[in-house]
């Protein structure tokens, strides 16, 4: 089914700086705080096989336009990609990402922070070799952040993955066992859930993984999941503390950098325990999710048996409709990555991600009515 309702905004020619015009190469997250409110974060590139270098992107009315170039605050960084954003208002948006700097290349994963003025940089982990930052979450004045520290061992890689708590004054550091992986964060009412999977014997045995806490004092738990055999949590949202959807996909292409066959993978918590969803027939990965009630949930991924569009699925507290929207450009399964947000205060959605693959890719902004 072709995806109606859809308009494409933030054309090339709208991403214009007092510096310059860039073109943007792809965008990784988004979130909005109202009708005319929003950011998106992502990257630009010379070219595919450079480094990338960190945009953050602001929605006044219906204009885009970028608010912050990462490469200029830090100068002396060779990369500055951006991963995720998060907000509960205009005046406390908070954004991640990743900057390798000096001649040793060490990592310096940073945080932004928006008190409604002033953007300031935080750089929870300080700076060292073979750590990042994925994801954030607002919960008023406390805020999540999770990323991961690595090391090389014979058999490949190793991950620890990090949780980084910050209670309004300052941040408290987690680390968990290895193997595991902390790729999607949300939080609500004190509580902190997050997706990613654990790899106890490498890619090929990746398996689905949430984590939960029902406050900042309480532990952090991994939660008894349905048996569902390899795969990968790639996005989570809280609606409420008995309403929380997680998204991802079944099989080993994303954790393994592609091969092989996935289907998408929906998991629900009603407040008692996780239940995966019945989907329509298909293959293809979920990014992100997100929702107007409980009975409008909308999930976004892609899919290699249609390259021509990004895919989404629809809840409609009943039944689930699987559709594809057009873009401008291919669609690659392992390319492409995408990210979905509601707008408070409508029934609309905006979409962000990229088309086109290598030299041809394009940063995407689309907006449901």
């Amino acid at each position: 089914m072709v995806a109606s309702g859809w308009y494409r905004v933030a054309p090339e020619a709208d991403l214009v700086t007092p510096g310059g015009h860039v073109r943007v190469t792809g965008l990784s997250d988004v979130v909005a705080t109202g009708p005319d409110t929003a950011w998106a974060v992502g990257y630009y590139a010379d070219a595919y096989d450079e480094p990338r270098q960190g945009v953050l992107l602001r929605m006044d009315g219906k204009r885009w336009r970028i608010e912050e170039r990462l490469w200029k605050r830090f100068p002396e960084a060779s990369d500055t990609g951006m991963g995720g954003i998060d907000a509960d208002g205009p005046g406390n948006v908070w954004a991640v990402g990743n900057a390798g700097v000096g001649d040793n290349e060490e990592d310096a994963p940073f945080a932004l922070r928006l008190d409604g003025h002033t953007w300031r940089t935080i750089k929870p982990l300080g700076e060292g070799k073979n750590r990042s930052l994925s994801d954030v979450a607002v919960d008023g004045s406390r805020v999540v952040l999770t990323g991961k520290r690595w090391e090389y061992t014979d058999d490949g890689p190793s991950f620890t993955p990090i949780l980084l708590s910050w209670n309004g004054k300052r941040f408290y550091k987690q680390e968990f066992e290895r193997g595991g992986s902390f790729d999607a964060v949300d939080a609500g009412a004190g509580h902190t859930w997050i997706a990613g999977s654990r790899t106890p014997e490498g890619c090929t045995g990746s398996r689905p993984a949430i984590w939960h806490r029902s406050s900042p004092q309480e532990p952090l738990v991994k939660m008894r999941l349905p048996a569902m055999g390899a795969g990968a949590l790639r996005g989570i949202l809280q609606k409420g503390p008995s309403d929380v959807w997680a998204v991802g996909e079944a099989g080993t292409g994303w954790r393994c950098g592609g091969g092989g066959v996935v289907r998408p993978l929906v998991l629900h918590w009603d407040g008692v325990s996780w239940k995966q969803a019945e989907l329509p027939g298909g293959q293809g990965s979920l990014h992100s999710v997100t929702a107007l009630g409980s009975d409008d949930v909308w999930m976004v991924g892609s899919s290699e048996r249609n390259s021509w569009g990004v895919m989404l699925l629809h809840y409609s507290g009943r039944r689930w409709t699987r559709e594809f929207l057009a873009v401008d450009g291919s669609v690659e399964e392992q390319w492409n990555e995408y990210a979905l947000t509601s707008i408070p205060g409508t029934s609309g959605l905006i979409l962000v991600g990229s088309a086109g693959a290598e030299d041809s890719e394009e940063a995407i902004v689309y907006r449901r009515r």
